[in-house]
Order: C-alpha cells, then structure tokens, then sequence
C-alpha cells in the first residue's frame, strides 16, 4: 500500500468521524450555536374521568402528573446521545458560559432537565473531591424557571386575552365544526361511560383528557375498562391530533402562542452571528411539553398531525458554512430507533437555510411586545429587532 493510499483512508476515516459526530458539519458547516427544546419523559397520569378505575393515588406511587424512573432514563440516555453529537464541540465540564438551561415550573420537565444534564455532563475530576463516589466529580448545572402563571415561553399558560378571542372563533369556524360533527355519536359514547361533558365548548379538553389517561394507563400494562375498546385508540387518536393542531391553526394564535419563543430563539441566533450575544453561549436548552414542541412545529409549517413521543428533541443550530454563510439547520429526534430528521421550512430555498431568509420566514409570526398585543383588539404585531 503506498503513501498517498494510506493517506486517502485516514482523510475517509477522519471524515467518518466528523459525521458520526455532528453528521452535518460537513455538508452544511461548522456549528455555532445551538438551541435544544425537548419533551420530558415518560410520566404519570395528571388529570383522568370520574369512572377511571385508576384514579387513585396507590396506582401513582411518583404521584400524579409525575416522571417515572422510565422517563428518568430516557432523558438520561437523551443527554449521553446529546454529548456524543456535540462531543467535539462543547465542552466536558460545564460553564455558565457555554449553557443555559430553562424549565417549565413543573416538577416533571424540571427532573427531566436534571436527568438529561447528567447524560449531557457526565461527572469528570478533579479526584479529590466526590459527593457520592471517590473520584467522581458531579457537575451541578443550574436548571431556570418562572412561575407557570407568568410562563409565555414554554407552558405558555400566562393569561392573553386576545388568544383567547382568537381560538374562540377557530373553535365555531364551519370547517372545525364540521370535523367534530362526524364524531357526535362517538362524544355521547364517551360522555355516557366516561362522566366527562363532551359539549361544543368543553369536547376538546375532555377527549385530549381522556386519551391521555387510556393512553398512559396503556403503557403502565393497566388493563383498560371494555367500553374503551371501541374509542381507544381510534377515533380518539385522530380527534386528539386535531385538538392539538388547533391551538397554533391560524397565524394569529401561532404569533401568540409561539411568538415569544421565536423571538427568543432568532435573537439568541442573531446575536451570535454579530458577536453580540453575552454571554457568548454555545448551547441553550428548553425543557417542555409535546405542546410547546408541536406549536413550534406548526409554527414552522412542519406538523403532520403526529403526536410528540417522549424525550422527542428539536435542535434548531446556526451554521456557518464554507461559502461564509451563516445558516439554520432544524433537526428532530422522536425516536431512538432513527437518526435525526433533517427538516425543510417552507419558504427556504434548502434544509439549511440563510439565517436572514430564515428570520424573514418566521417574521410574521415573531412576537416581540407580547404583552401589549395580548391586549390589543387588533392583534398588531411588533417587530423591533428585525425591521
């Protein structure tokens, strides 16, 4: 074997390397940043129907609403595969100047961010300093939050009276309407066996309810009551996919329910290619809901009506590739039986698309005085940053 032989197989292997890591460095350039928004894990059942022969608490011993030592893994193995990726980019020891990590205020997304840091910085020297085993240096990564009452970014649960008005309207739209007419004698069914009112203004809370706790009960090998057998998983499925889907169906609802994360999101890019971000972070993590995931997804135009799996992960990264371009790639993790899926905005010329044609996209639906337009009759959006 000559030289230039030997050669060529070091660069292949070396560029096998590169991939095995961050798969897309080579094709799409070297990353800059980073945003993760991730589901917790697998949980208990939080709200359930009168007749659930599961209601009580003895079935829950983690409590309700709460991640199970299953969810704890998953987000555990979440981490490892999330530091493999970014092994050659972030690194080892944790700095306040690398990451930074935000929570919803629920015990469940909380733990999920502990258990997913664990994996992500695994405990490293020095040796003369343990808390649980010699010679294992635990790194403690702080995890923010704010009260779910005042929390726009990622529960999405502070008061906006214009959202409000606004689902309203889709909710009596003819088109909605008509979806759930087909499944009147289904909604009967359900109300009858189940105790829960399933009238034009509480069916979607209800069937959303109901599914989720057949469903959890399901994978926790509870065996179902026989009534359910004709509703679970269809047509409960679809109706739940759709109920999802609604909350972001219009431009309006998507600018008010995902706007300010967008707007967090694209500044956080923004500033990283002008050297303005400070601290000049590499990482910054969200740990949420299915629901913040699939808004975030219909705010792209990328949902096609699949629910979101636990420990499911978007990565949304800024690039910079070798014509000097800075680009966005947005990559989602929903199984761990698949590599990532590498996704294309709607209204991008390719998968990595230019951060400036990226902002123009999304501009519509940027949230950046949130407050003021939650208020608003008119549904006026600012953009102050990109203008």
């Amino acid at each position: 074997m000559n030289k230039l032989t030997v050669l060529t197989m070091i660069f292949i292997c070396n560029i096998g390397n590169i991939i095995s890591v961050d798969p897309l460095a080579y094709e799409y350039g070297h990353l800059l940043f980073s945003t993760l928004l991730y589901r917790h894990g697998d949980r208990s059942i939080e709200r359930t129907y009168t007749n659930d022969p599961y209601a009580n608490k003895s079935y829950w011993p983690m409590g309700f609403g709460q991640l199970t030592p299953s969810g704890i893994e998953k987000q555990f193995k979440l981490g490892k595969w999330l530091r493999k990726r970014y092994s050659e980019w972030l690194p080892e020891v944790y700095s306040a100047e690398d990451v930074y990590v935000r929570s919803s205020d629920y015990d469940r997304t909380i733990m999920s961010a502990q258990a997913n840091l664990a994996g992500l910085y695994p405990p490293v020297g020095p040796k003369d300093w343990n808390m649980m085993e010699p010679g294992k240096h635990i790194q403690l990564v702080p995890i923010h939050t704010v009260p779910k009452y005042m929390d726009n970014l990622l529960s999405m649960s502070e008061s906006c009276p214009l959202y409000s008005q606004e689902m309203d309207e889709v909710v009596n739209d003819f088109e909605v309407q008509s979806f759930y007419a087909q499944f009147s004698s289904a909604f009967e069914y359900m109300e009858k066996n189940s105790n829960l009112e399933m009238g034009k203004k509480t069916v979607i809370k209800s069937t959303t309810l109901l599914y989720d706790a057949l469903l959890v009960e399901s994978q926790f090998n509870y065996t179902l009551p026989k009534w359910t057998k004709s509703i679970f998983p269809e047509p409960l499925l679809t109706i739940v996919k759709e109920n999802v889907e609604l909350a972001t169906h219009t431009n309006t609802l998507k600018r008010l329910k995902t706007g300010p994360l967008l707007n967090e999101i694209v500044t956080h890019m923004y500033e990283k290619k002008n050297g303005t971000l400070s601290p000049n972070r590499m990482l910054w993590v969200y740990s949420a809901h299915d629901t913040t995931i699939v808004n975030l997804l219909n705010a792209f135009e990328l949902y096609e009506h699949l629910l979101v799996p636990y420990a499911a992960v978007l990565m949304i990264e800024l690039r910079l590739n070798t014509t000097g371009n800075y680009v966005v790639t947005i990559s989602y993790r929903n199984t761990s039986n698949h590599e990532p899926y590498l996704l294309h905005v709607p209204g991008c010329d390719s998968v990595a698309c230019e951060l400036d044609i990226f902002i123009d996209v999304l501009r519509p639906i940027i949230s950046v005085d949130w407050d003021v337009e939650c208020k608003s009759d008119g549904g006026k959006s600012y953009f102050k940053i990109f203008q």
